[in-house]
């Protein structure tokens, strides 16, 4: 998929703009469909003065370029060179950075042609023991750092490095009996390379790979490994402030880096890195990790919006991302998460209103969205999400009534819906959670009275009405409650009457009422 020599070649002759748009309309054709990286690098600007040479290859240039693994590999200051060929000592860093690994550091060097001076020879080092490379010749070993590599030669470095199964004929008309044939139809097979032509099909193996090319190539395989998806996370959370970064970027199963699991396969099952000092915006090539059932990035510094690729993760059944810096809508593609099981994200900045398509999710339990700034009405169609048993929409700036759909769902022990602008009255409907331990109504603008149905909510334990428009008398059923042990009626109510006998003995804000016991 590079651009011809002979093309270039003849377009030598040619000015610097028409040579630009000719390579862009070569890329146009030789390309295809590349898989978009991340939106927030902008490809007008570009992270190189050069980039929008790449053509249709900027977004991956750039992107990779954001998450540093160009760096001290440009062609001059500020500059990319999209179009000149890679050189196979750059070829060793970037792979290195880009699949998770750490350079290997030594005295010396194993091969004949680089100084263990070099500040690049430990990358060279750390492919050779990854038996990426044995180099161009073994007598005596060399690695021939400063010469281009090929088409073929970078298929197989990335199939070494992805541990790629062997895959049928691709196809490819010119790469029949080629000592890289193998490689070529693997990659082809994995969706990483499309060829260098479409009429008829070729690969073109001998052909020296473009910068941009490699870039590009880059950008899809790290979408198929789960350490290189792992490397991009440390990478742009600043993995070297982490809190703990265990055998992160090591060699080795991935089981060992902290805060991981994995199943048979090393794939990721678990991320959970609570607390543990990641900062910058949240990486959305997360939604990669098409195993991942546990994902828990709490308590950090992470910024950006809740990337809506996430939604993508078939298998996740825990997403939490409490307490970080995120803002902007919650996406509704998260409801493509069919087995969701705990979705929190409080304690952000997440803004507009609760998607009512929350209602379509069949097996969500925990329903956390406190401390944010939520507007707008809660979605009475969450009162289908019959699996949902703990609520928390507290601490927002929700509007409107309370949606009695909510007194359909059986399961429910936790409703926190306090600290927002909620009016209207409190729906009879409660009363029928028969398992409901805690109520927190608290510091809203509900009027009316409280329903004589709370009565019947035998497993209650705590009552949080203060600080509403509330008024009328307190049901007596409420001291009959056998499980009751802590109320709060006053600020901004106006009740009436008496405070029942059996709520004596709860924890309570009574001294603040003038109202005596029945």
């Amino acid at each position: 998929m590079s651009i011809p020599q002979t093309d270039l070649r003849q377009a030598s002759s040619v000015p610097h703009r028409l040579l630009v748009g000719t390579i862009l309309l070569l890329v146009a054709a030789l390309v295809g469909t590349v898989l978009a990286p991340d939106a927030a690098v902008a490809e007008e600007e570009g992270f190189f003065t050069d980039s929008a040479e790449a053509g249709g290859l900027q977004a991956a240039v750039d992107t990779l370029a954001e998450w540093g693994y160009f760096e001290d590999t440009e062609c001059d200051t500020d500059m990319f060179c999209p179009w000149d060929p890679v050189d196979r000592w750059v070829m060793a860093v970037w792979l290195v950075r880009a699949f998770g690994y750490k350079p290997y550091n030594t005295d010396t060097s194993r091969f004949a042609d680089v100084s263990a001076d070099e500040w690049w020879s430990p990358y060279a080092e750390r492919i050779a023991r990854l038996e990426i490379t044995i180099g161009c010749k073994t007598d005596p070993p060399s690695y021939c750092p400063d010469r281009a590599v090929t088409r073929g030669e970078m298929a197989t470095f990335l199939v070494r490095t992805l541990k790629i199964e062997e895959a049928s004929s691709a196809g490819f008309v010119d790469t029949g009996g080629d000592t890289h044939e193998a490689a070529i139809d693997a990659l082809a097979a994995a969706g990483i390379t499309a060829g260098c032509s479409t009429d008829p099909l070729k690969y073109c193996p001998d052909r020296p790979v473009a910068r941009a090319e490699m870039a590009t190539f880059l950008h899809r395989a790290i979408r198929t490994s789960d350490r290189a998806i792992l490397a991009v996370l440390y990478n742009t959370t600043s993995g070297n402030n982490w809190t703990s970064r265990k055998n992160w970027l090591t060699g080795g199963q991935l089981e060992a880096w902290g805060g991981v699991t994995t199943d048979d396969d090393d794939r990721v099952k678990k991320l959970e890195l609570k607390g543990n000092g990641l900062e910058g915006p949240f990486p959305p090539i997360l939604a990669d990790l098409s195993a991942l059932e546990t994902l828990d990035l709490s308590e950090n510094g992470l910024t950006g919006s809740v990337p809506s690729e996430l939604g993508s993760l078939q298998q996740l059944r825990t997403l939490i991302l409490a307490d970080n810096l995120l803002d902007g809508p919650i996406p509704v593609e998260l409801t493509g998460l069919t087995r969701l099981e705990q979705l929190s994200l409080g304690g952000n900045a997440l803004s507009g209103g609760i998607p009512p398509e929350f209602g379509e999710f069949a097996n969500l339990g925990v329903l956390s969205l406190r401390d944010n700034v939520l507007t707008g009405a809660i979605p009475a169609e969450l009162g289908t999400v019959k699996s949902l048993w703990w609520m928390s929409l507290g601490g927002n700036r929700l509007s409107g009534p309370i949606p009695s759909e909510l007194g359909d769902l059986e399961e429910f022990e936790v409703l926190i819906l306090s600290r927002n602008q909620l009016t209207g009255p409190i729906p009879p409907e409660l009363g029928r959670l028969s398992r409901l331990a805690n109520l927190w109504l608290n510091e809203n603008r509900l009027t009316g009275e409280i329903p004589d149905e709370l009565g019947n909510l035998t497993k209650l334990r705590l009552l949080d009405v203060a600080n509403n428009r509330l008024q009328g008398r307190i049901p007596a059923s409420l001291g009959d409650l056998p499980e009751i042990n802590y109320v709060r009626f006053h600020g901004g109510n106006q009740f009436q009457g008496c405070i029942p006998q059996g709520l004596m003995d709860t924890s309570n804000d009574f001294s603040l009422m003038d109202l005596p016991f029945c």
